[in-house]
């Protein structure tokens, strides 16, 4: 075998075992996912991406709506959300536009029911009154639930509650604009982390990261709906989220910062793209985000 044909072998081999990487890695992702709304046309604006069918439901006024996300020269809200998704390598088009006190839902269903997890969003925020809750399922006072969003004074922030008698707000020190696209996580350990992710991507920043310690012992099985939008205090809904929300996704674990739907740099360099995508697709696919 010359030199040429051995050199050709061993860039099938390393292709072939990047592939199977890939897959396996997408395959672990996929069952770790409890829901995943893209608001795409397809499967459908309120459509569950993932694999067990949590699709959602409009729910107060006015109800949200699918909103096409612009492309340059246009400008507006949106703009700067990731196109392709990095983690996957999905086209992302459209996201949900939230006016007033409409809402997105989903009745409590067993794969909610989860110790440790990750809730994820690309955001638009537009409005400065009061809390504005991203995503939660949250039923207080009464049950364990919990809640992710925007403080009044811009900062991420989440209620937890393992009682329903008393709830802890752990705050984070990292600071959302108004008027800029953002990547957006909170993730839940039951051992007694939480840790918040924040990237501005209007500005072009780099990922931010703040973990706090909590003490809440379970936030499992609340029969609460899921909320995408909207908030609850006292059985009165509320902290409406005014702007842009996308790509939410909802994992029954703690992803890593390399398993994120934003993945930080660098390691966004290693194969993460569903399909299969090489290296050199992947980084040719990244040098067309917006």
């Amino acid at each position: 075998m010359n030199v040429s044909m051995r050199r050709g072998f061993v860039g099938v081999i390393f292709v072939v075992a990047v592939a199977a990487i890939a897959l396996a890695f997408v395959g672990a992702a996929e069952a770790d996912t409890i829901g995943y709304w893209r608001f795409e046309d397809s499967p459908g604006f309120l459509e569950d991406s993932g694999l067990n069918d949590l699709d959602l439901s409009t729910g107060g006024s006015p109800v949200p709506t699918q909103s096409t996300l612009p492309t340059p020269p246009a400008t507006g809200p949106g703009l700067k959300f990731d196109d392709p998704i990095p983690q996957t390598g999905d086209a992302n088009a459209k996201a949900a536009s939230f006016a007033g006190a409409g809402r997105l839902t989903h009745a409590d269903a067993s794969a909610f029911e989860v110790s440790d997890f990750t809730i994820e969003a690309y955001i638009h925020n537009a409005t400065t009154s009061n809390v504005r809750w991203i995503a939660g399922q949250w039923l207080y006072p009464g049950q364990r639930s919990w809640q992710f969003g925007i403080h009044q004074d811009d900062m991420l922030i989440s209620w937890l509650s393992d009682s329903g008698s008393d709830f802890l707000a752990p705050y984070s020190d990292i600071i959302i604009d108004r008027n800029k696209d953002y990547y957006v996580a909170m993730s839940f350990d039951e051992d007694g982390d939480l840790t918040y992710y924040a990237q501005n991507l209007t500005d072009g920043f780099a990922m931010q990261t703040e973990t706090v310690s909590h003490t809440v012992e379970s936030l499992h099985n609340s029969t609460a709906d899921f909320v995408i939008g909207q908030g609850t205090y006292e059985g009165v809904r509320g902290g409406d989220f005014i702007g842009l929300i996308d790509e939410v996704r909802l994992s029954n674990t703690v992803l890593s910062e390399g398993e994120l739907l934003a993945v930080p740099e660098p390691s966004s360099l290693v194969l993460l793209g569903l399909g299969g995508l090489s290296l050199a697709a992947y980084a040719w696919r990244r040098r067309r985000r917006r």
